[in-house]
């Protein structure tokens, strides 16, 4: 049997009787289930201070770890010089000059450093390759006068062969950016 009332033109509201669901008890279901269509104020703060520490550990982690990213992009540039170096003390017998350019060792970007050499001596045994960082890597400098520099001395030795070592007295920028090997 079904029960038509006709107590709410605007819609037809039927109740089952053989189910024994009675006007009263839908009405007061509908009327709870209007009364919680929305966020109460505290809930709506609760959520927004959890997206507050949420962006205050996510924000700084991501900013270091752009940094890292650009600096291992220097450190390919590193490796890809120290190969030239080697190639070309391999080829002629003594490493290349200052003036013979980094350029002219390796392809590389100059997007985040400008890349140098550096004969400190004998240049049949030794030579450094020296990164001036330029102000887009924005890497904590431990210089107030440049953006910082990592220095790479690879040197020769008859007996060993060829060895890179990160010249760390000379390099201005923070330990945290310098490969640890």
């Amino acid at each position: 049997m079904v029960r038509v009332h006709a107590s709410r033109p605007d819609s037809l509201v039927t109740s089952l009787v053989c189910f024994g669901v009675t006007m009263s008890e839908k009405d007061r279901v509908m009327k709870h289930m209007r009364s919680k269509r929305g966020f109460t104020l505290i809930e709506l703060m609760i959520v927004v201070a959890i997206v507050g520490v949420l962006a205050a550990i996510a924000i700084p982690a991501y900013q270091d770890y752009v940094k890292r990213a650009r600096m291992s992009e220097v450190l390919s540039i590193f490796d890809a010089l120290a190969t030239g170096v080697n190639e070309y003390h391999g080829a002629v017998g003594f490493f290349p000059s200052q003036s013979y350019g980094a350029n002219n060792l390796a392809f590389y970007s100059d997007e985040y450093a400008d890349m140098s050499l550096h004969n400190d001596g004998d240049k049949n045994f030794r030579i450094v390759i020296i990164a001036n960082f330029k102000s887009n890597l924005d890497l904590t400098s431990l210089s107030t006068t440049d953006e910082g520099e990592l220095w790479m001395q690879v040197a020769y030795n008859t007996q060993t062969g060829y060895m890179k070592t990160w010249v760390l007295s000379n390099s201005t920028v923070d330990a945290m950016f310098i490969p640890r090997k």
